[in-house]
């Protein structure tokens, strides 16, 4: 079987992304209302259909149109409690939008939902997300999963929750998600530069540069989304948590539960240390030379990892390919035809 996918705050399409690269999920509808990344979903999925604002979208509108789904996914906007951001919590202008997936989950018995935010939503706002979680009859398990655990050369922590419908919580006795995940796909070495998939971080010949450094900088990183979706359907095939003993279910060791009335697993994976060797070949910091190599650090952030990019090259901006590169894109994702055509929604 393979899952359909309703995407909402879609960005560029990297949850969708992720998740069909397992080979077990097809998205059937984006909701994204930025005019850029709409037409990159439009170059990559043209037949989809795409919804606009969130807050007028309902399972039944789906329904009519062909396009329901069987997984719920979506990283709401973080604006409002990232520590880079405004700081005003899940009551913000913005993140008071994570209410909208709330309101689709109680109209429907989705499969799976999948929600991503910044990792500061753990003391902004986390305990009111799993409380509607369970409000809504599902229970859940999260993670704070840095990129730099999978190889990437930036830290990037995210927090990425997983919900199901209450009544499969009985089949749980262990969080679906585990570190056997993280070896396994954290050995693909998918950031090793080579001179097939690498170009220079050049300013010039790049069109719409602004608009697609700014979509990928508030896009996901795909292998993780990926990771987890293949988490689900193990799962669902019966690979994933056996069932050790008859203990009852209440009675099995937790970490990190939060108390909101339903079972929630929560574990935060830990960050390579800064000026210590991780895992996968990076890039070379040599001036105009960006074939194979190898580096010892793991930046925090892209803007950390700028800074010694433009101390190296001089080039003192981020460029689009350099961009899709850090986020685990290929190259040119982002890059659209003028003539991309995005399908609306009647």
């Amino acid at each position: 079987m393979v899952y359909r996918i309703t995407d909402l705050f879609s960005g560029i399409g990297g949850l969708s992304l992720g998740l069909e690269r397992t080979g077990g999920f097809r998205t059937t509808s984006f909701c994204e209302m930025a005019p850029y990344p709409r037409r990159v979903l439009a170059k990559h999925w043209p037949t989809v259909v795409q919804y606009g604002d969130v807050r007028e979208l309902t399972v039944d509108q789906l329904m009519a149109d062909g396009a329901e789904g069987d997984v719920l996914v979506g990283g709401f906007p973080c604006q409002d409690i990232s520590s880079s951001g405004r700081r005003a919590g899940m009551a913000g202008e913005r993140s008071i939008l994570w209410s909208e997936i709330a309101r689709l989950m109680g109209e429907k018995r989705w499969r799976w939902v999948l929600v991503e935010n910044v990792a500061d939503l753990r003391r902004r706002g986390l305990d009111g997300v799993l409380a509607d979680i369970d409000a809504a009859g599902y229970d859940a398990e999260w993670h704070c999963i840095p990129a730099s655990t999978l190889g990437a050369p930036h830290q990037r922590d995210r927090i990425w929750i997983l919900a199901w419908p209450r009544e499969r919580s009985p089949a749980l006795l262990r969080p679906i998600v585990g570190g056997d995940l993280l070896e396994k796909f954290g050995s693909r070495q998918a950031w090793a530069v080579t001179a097939e998939n690498w170009r220079h971080p050049s300013l010039r010949g790049e069109p719409n540069r602004v608009d697609r450094v700014s979509a990928l900088g508030n896009s996901v990183v795909p292998i993780i989304p990926e990771m987890l979706g293949q988490a689900m359907l193990e799962f669902d095939a019966g690979h994933r948590n056996p069932v050790v003993d008859g203990t009852p279910l209440g009675q099995q060791p937790k970490f990190g539960k939060w108390r909101s009335g339903a079972m929630q697993y929560g574990r935060h994976y830990g960050l390579p240390p800064l000026g210590e060797e991780v895992s996968a070949p990076l890039t070379t910091l040599q001036k105009r030379d960006w074939r194979s190599g190898t580096a010892s650090r793991c930046c925090r952030s892209w803007r950390n990892l700028n800074d010694e990019v433009a101390a190296a090259t001089g080039v003192t901006q981020i460029s689009a390919g350099w961009s899709e590169w850090l986020m685990g894109y290929p190259v040119g994702y982002t890059d659209i035809e003028p003539s991309a055509l995005v399908r609306l929604a009647a």
